[in-house]
């Protein structure tokens, strides 16, 4: 992150739920109707060639994959308010629209949006620039490499006495092993009734062949993402679904009734040892008073269209 500078995935992101709901698909996935306000009010020709960027193989799939993990997401925060939950926390929230689309939400529960102070400052001014407010909304800036997560959770008000559903999305394959570690641990101690979603990488060779020239294209561009950002900036100047896993631990009388909802993601050369699959399993098997049962779901059909 660099001073006074947006968070460059953070834009990338967002492009890319707005060119699902803009130029791509005919029926939508998610439909992030702020995602285009937030990035600069690109008009379809200037958001199309800043996707394009990206070189994948197919940029309306790559686009449905953003826009797929955030209604699964929401999807899961939804069942857990259901259920009784009032508080959650985003982490590495980027330009979540999710108090925008759904204030009447964010007024029911404690809506938290964690991220990096530089990423969540240029937000915060973006949405006074275009005069959005997200009054039930609590900011907390956090800088995962340096700062202790719980500590200034509570330090900014956060009671973690309570159940608590975490989003995580498009965080993991940016930090490192030992602060990804950290953060689950700190998940899986919370109250009985907490749920966390989040997103890793998948190894390239353990997807199939017809999924490796995709991934790795989408991997040389989240090697690059200030491409896509450059573009985005420059035009504001100028005017499939992937496979879900689903990990969840087994309600047993010396275990924490914890869920675990998981979005992982082909890729390629971007890869590293700390973003395979088997390591949040064998991690989370090492974690006191948790028994995990992991069960694989593939595509994505359990997801209605949005009409």
């Amino acid at each position: 992150m660099n001073p006074g500078k947006p968070s460059r995935t953070a834009i990338a992101t967002a492009a890319a739920r707005a060119a699902h709901l803009h130029i791509y698909a005919t029926t939508h996935i998610h439909a992030d109707d702020f995602a285009l306000k937030l990035i600069g009010n690109l008009d379809s020709a200037r958001l199309r060639e800043a996707v394009q960027r990206w070189g994948t193989p197919s940029p309306a799939r790559m686009c449905a994959y953003f826009a797929l993990r955030q209604r699964y997401s929401e999807d899961k925060l939804q069942q857990a308010v259901e259920r009784g939950v009032r508080q959650a926390i985003l982490l590495g929230a980027g330009l979540d629209s999710l108090a925008l689309r759904r204030p009447a939400l964010a007024q029911e529960i404690t809506l938290v949006e964690v991220d990096h102070p530089e990423s969540q400052r240029w937000k915060l001014a973006r949405l006074e620039e275009l005069r959005l407010d997200t009054p039930g909304v609590i900011y907390v800036p956090v800088d995962f490499g340096s700062e202790d997560l719980q500590q200034r959770l509570v330090e900014s008000g956060i009671h973690l006495d309570q159940p608590t559903f975490f989003s995580w999305l498009g965080v993991t394959q940016y930090i490192d092993r030992e602060v990804t570690d950290a953060t689950l641990n700190f998940i899986a101690r919370q109250p009985r009734g907490s749920e966390v979603v989040f997103t890793f990488i998948v190894k390239n060779e353990l997807v199939e062949a017809e999924e490796r020239a995709f991934s790795a294209a989408a991997a040389d561009e989240s090697a690059h993402p200030g491409r896509v950002l450059a573009h985005v900036l420059r035009s504001r100047r100028a005017g499939g679904a992937p496979r879900r896993t689903r990990v969840q631990c087994n309600r047993t009388p010396h275990a924490a009734a914890g869920r675990i909802s998981v979005l992982c993601k082909p890729a390629g050369r971007r890869d590293s040892p700390r973003s395979m699959a088997g390591r949040f399993g064998k991690g989370m098997r090492s974690l006191p008073n948790k028994a995990v049962k992991l069960t694989v779901a593939f595509g994505a059909r359990s997801l209605s269209p949005i009409r």
